[in-house]
């Protein structure tokens, strides 16, 4: 996969390239571009028993100067991640389509150990996202770039248990359900549903896990940004060219905003999310040089979609607890 920085964008920007391991989050054209992804590691060992309880807001005061680019951070309390160590990671994901809700929603719940002494620092940058890029991921023109990444350390520890159900509840009780799956082939359970979950998330959603082989959280706060709303190209249906200007209406936080250009070969032959743009939530993005040239040279039709994306970290009675939900028109 080729990452291309825009030049034009406000924010300092940075071309990187990373590793993506896991599941995609697929729903009817939805996120394919988003992969489930963790860090990763090779020693996951034995459960706690500390519950967690956590109340916060969707967009606390950076007060530590711990928040990265696209990612909230909290629970840090002024440490450094790189002294700071966890075995334990919860990954929850959600997607959905705002103009097609209910019908679109996926979510997923993964659990994982590693090893005691794994550092927080590692979490951190894995899930840090550099804004102003775009991928291009059209597998008849992307190129390599060095070995792909990655730092050695052997494969993502296996999804572990956190009970039979994993519960994602409102102050009025549940509002949808998990129930835990096992992959009979590498022995990992899982927990997630494709166009199932009923509609936006709620206000006051958390997230419970009973507990098992993952120690138990109580009540952890999911939040949902605001679809975006286009401002350019006018039309979501219409095709894009290398000319097309890019623009919505800003939000200004935390949350960042993704440009997908879907390829098409005919009017109902989707072919895949071929150019995929990570941008500040600033209100507009100029492509960069290299997607521009793509676009001249690519034999496809592309349509541009915008979602919004809410990333946040978490560090409660030492149990990172990551969440990315994302909202598309």
């Amino acid at each position: 996969m080729q990452k291309y920085t825009s030049n034009t964008s406000r924010s300092k920007l940075i071309t990187a390239l990373t590793l993506s391991i896991g599941v995609s989050l697929v729903s009817a054209c939805s996120s394919s571009d988003s992969p489930v992804s963790v860090p990763e590691d090779d020693d996951p060992e034995v459960p706690i028993d500390d519950p967690v309880t956590t109340g916060s807001i969707m967009f606390p005061e950076d007060i530590d100067n711990d928040d990265r680019p696209g990612l909230v951070v909290t629970g840090l309390n002024g440490m450094d991640p790189e002294d700071v160590t966890s075995p334990w990671l919860a990954n929850a994901r959600t997607f959905r389509l705002a103009s097609r809700t209910p019908g679109t929603g996926d979510g997923s719940v993964d659990l994982l150990r590693y090893r005691d002494d794994f550092r927080l620092v590692n979490h951190v940058d894995f899930f840090e996202k550099d804004l102003g890029v775009c991928d291009i991921d059209d597998p008849d023109a992307r190129q390599p770039i060095g070995d792909g990444g990655g730092d050695g350390g052997g494969s993502p520890p296996p999804l572990i248990s956190g009970g039979e159900t994993v519960v994602i509840n409102t102050p009025s009780g549940p509002w949808f359900t998990y129930e835990r799956g096992l992959n009979v082939e590498n022995g990992n359970f899982f927990y997630e549903t494709d166009n199932e979950l009923p509609g936006a998330l709620p206000e006051g959603a958390t997230l419970s896990i009973p507990g098992d082989d993952f120690p138990t959280v109580a009540a952890h706060p999911l939040y949902e940004p605001d679809p975006p709303v286009r401002l350019l190209p006018t039309d979501a249906n219409e095709y894009i060219t290398s000319e097309s200007e890019y623009s919505w209406i800003p939000v200004n936080s935390a949350a960042y905003v993704k440009i997908n250009l879907l390829a098409y070969s005919g009017p109902d032959d989707f072919e895949g999310f071929y150019v995929n743009c990570y941008v500040v939530d600033d209100g507009e993005f100029t492509m960069p040089g290299a997607v521009i040239d793509y676009l001249d040279s690519a034999e496809y039709d592309f349509i541009a979609r915008y979602s919004r994306v809410y990333a946040r970290l978490d560090f409660v009675n030492s149990i990172v607890l990551f969440q990315s939900n994302e909202v598309a028109e």
